[in-house]
């Protein structure tokens, strides 16, 4: 899926035929105004996207909650654009099937979300290529807080149940925490490219993938110095994944290669194998 082909600047995305096919988000109502809520109009182009085709996020700042991408597309961001997430937990609606730290669990939806979580399941959302020069911003801190916040509540007795125990080996963040939203989530996803972004402040994780295959991250910068717990680039359970050419200034792990932990973990099994790292 990585061709090694470089597109020459401002050329926009090119299909396999040489001829563009785009879907701009202007024209689905999108407005790159840095307050429009553009989620609708962004998930509506994304959805009309056909095969091989792209969909483009011209310059500007395009606040959004969470998108959903499918098999066989570009997401083309534009040098100086901004896809740019919420900081309003409820952006994030549904919650979806994930894992952290080793645990599957419910979590919020990512920024951008490719495919549905199935540990015995095969790849269901494959061919999916990020690139273009522009930013995925995520909430960051402020919406890594404020999940906690809704977290608390809901979870009021579990926690009250825990008793002194919970100080033990946990402090008051982390259980609310673990739900909070990855930047770009892949869960059984096969042939994935995410090539020249910058990639920022996602709330948790901003690069993670679960059960995966053929990932391949270049040419990007990872931005998340202020985020707590904000891991860069981070394969779970996943095969045949490489990085390169990629600079990282993040809050926490550059890299973290996880394949599951206690008792579940034997039960998943599926270890991480093929990880590639390097310039």
């Amino acid at each position: 899926i990585f061709s090694g082909e470089v597109k020459e600047e401002n050329e926009g995305p090119l299909q396999p035929d040489g001829v563009p096919v785009t879907l701009k988000v202007e024209d689905f109502g999108a407005k790159g105004d840095g307050k429009t809520l553009n989620t609708k109009a962004i998930q509506k182009a994304i959805d009309d996207c056909g095969k091989g085709e792209s969909v483009y996020i011209p310059k500007g700042d395009f606040m959004t909650g969470s998108l959903f991408l499918h098999s066989d597309m570009e997401l083309y961001i534009e040098e100086g654009a901004i896809l740019h997430g919420t900081a309003d937990v409820k952006d994030y609606s549904p919650k979806i099937k994930s894992r952290f730290e080793g645990i599957e669990m419910m979590c919020y939806s990512a920024l951008l979300n490719m495919g549905e979580l199935d540990r015995n399941g095969g790849y269901n959302c494959k061919n999916v290529k990020i690139c273009g020069g522009g930013t995925v911003c995520g909430g960051g801190r402020e919406l890594a807080e404020n999940v906690i916040e809704v977290e608390k509540v809901l979870l009021k007795d579990y926690m009250e149940s825990l008793g002194d125990k919970i100080l033990e080996c946990e402090n008051m963040e982390t259980i609310p925490g673990r739900p909070r939203p990855r930047l770009i989530n892949m869960s059984n996803a096969q042939n994935i490219v995410i090539e020249n972004i910058t990639v920022q402040n996602g709330a948790c994780w901003n690069v993670h993938m679960i059960y995966s295959d053929n990932i391949v991250t270049c040419g990007c910068t990872f931005r998340s110095e202020k985020v707590w717990n904000g891991d860069g680039w981070d394969p779970d359970s996943s095969t045949n994944c490489t990085l390169f050419n990629c600079h990282f200034y993040t809050g926490d792990d550059a890299v973290a290669i996880k394949s599951g932990k206690n008792p579940e973990g034997n039960i998943v099994n599926k270890p991480c194998e093929h990880i590639r790292v390097f310039d």
